[in-house]
């Protein structure tokens, strides 16, 4: 029986905009390396996440212990319904003449933000600092960038709601605060990956939606990893609802198999391990007791 291994810190999680996109780092090199804001010009690179083999057989339906249709919270609702809602719709005129005395218009100019990368850009800039400040859009040049930004700025830097495009397809579209992802949004990876949800300095943090080809999982996340708690559905059939930690199986929770199995009790390390008891596929009892690494003790 294969286990979750935890996601590494890929893209979606380092991802500070100044920042490079290692492929994995420990929670203290991020938060250091979010507190500098300092970008790389390297693409986030993808890093796909290890297959979740818990199936545990295939055929047969497993027995649903979970409301499947229970509704995701309204904020995720409100995502799902407007991917788009970044795109300027019309109402903001781009190459409007009548320019305040603190803000003007421009249209494709080519400008310098605050660390030095140049693109064009079409919005409203400041009088004082000649940098995006309010709505617009700015295409940037470096071919080892590849990144388009549309939506609200404050002084050359991304502040607000809007969605960022990167070249290599990974989008984003949602909260920005001072350059960092931070409040409500969807991050979709170009592999297919997406996560819903909410994000507090560049990592998912709070409630989310993460599904990819092998699982969907809803519930609790913190500093990037599947934390507290959730339920998962396995695309090969089965479930899991109950406590994680670092996107493993870990504390109370109920795993049932495509095969009818199930089981009720501890984890740790995504693995049975303490009190619990397992039924097979029939409804008979197996097991009733204290397990380790997986096996009953004496059983």
């Amino acid at each position: 029986m294969v286990y979750p291994q935890p996601f590494q810190s890929g893209s979606d999680e380092a991802f500070a905009r100044r920042q490079p996109s290692p492929n994995g780092y420990s929670d203290a090199d991020a938060t250091s390396l979010a507190r500098e804001n300092r970008f790389s010009k390297r693409d986030p690179s993808e890093q796909q996440p290890p297959p979740y083999s818990q199936d545990g057989g295939a055929g047969g339906a497993a027995r649903s212990f979970i409301d499947a249709t229970k509704p995701a919270p309204s904020f995720v609702r409100d995502l799902l319904t407007k991917q788009d809602s970044w795109k300027n719709d019309g109402s903001v005129d781009l190459a409007s003449s009548n320019e305040s005395s603190s803000h003007y218009h421009v249209q494709n100019k080519e400008i310098v933000d605050p660390y030095g990368e140049s693109g064009y850009f079409s919005g409203t800039l400041s009088t004082k600092t000649d940098m995006p400040d309010g709505y617009g859009s700015m295409r940037y040049t470096d071919p080892e960038i590849r990144r388009t930004y549309e939506g609200t700025w404050e002084n050359g830097r991304w502040h607000g709601r809007g969605k960022l495009e990167h070249g290599n397809g990974d989008v984003y579209e949602g909260d920005f605060v001072q350059d960092n992802r931070h409040g409500r949004g969807t991050y979709h990876h170009s592999a297919g990956r997406r996560y819903i949800g909410e994000f507090f300095n560049n990592k998912r943090h709070g409630q989310g939606i993460l599904s990819c080809d092998e699982f969907q999982y809803h519930g609790e996340f913190k500093n990037g990893n599947q934390s507290g708690q959730g339920r998962m559905h396995f695309a090969k059939g089965g479930h899991y609802e109950g406590e994680f930690h670092r996107n493993l199986f870990w504390g109370v929770g109920e795993r049932a198999w495509a095969d009818g199995r199930f089981y009720q009790g501890h984890f740790v390390k995504g693995r049975r391990h303490g009190t619990g008891i397992e039924f097979h596929g029939d409804g008979s009892l197996r097991y009733q007791g204290t397990w380790y690494e997986d096996q009953p003790v004496g059983g």
